[in-house]
C-alpha cells in the first residue's frame, strides 16, 4: 500500500476539490485528520503494483 498525505488549508469544498484531484489520480482518501479551524491533513492510499484509470499495460 502506497501513502499520500496532503496538508489542505480551507473549507469543505477545499477538501472535497483536493480529494477529487486525488482520486483522479488513482489515490482513494483513507483518513482525514483535523490539524486547526480550515486546517487539514489527508491521507490518501493507492494498491501498489494495481492498474490505475488511465494507465495502460500495453506497448
Amino acid at each position: 500500500m502506497h501513502y499520500r498525505f496532503v496538508e489542505v488549508e480551507g473549507e469543505e469544498d477545499d477538501l472535497d476539490r483536493v480529494a477529487n484531484e486525488w482520486r483522479a489520480k488513482g489515490y482513494e482518501l483513507f483518513q482525514a485528520v483535523y490539524k486547526t479551524t480550515y486546517r487539514w491533513v489527508l491521507i490518501f492510499s493507492r494498491n501498489v503494483g494495481v492498474e490505475q484509470p488511465g494507465s495502460s499495460s500495453a506497448s
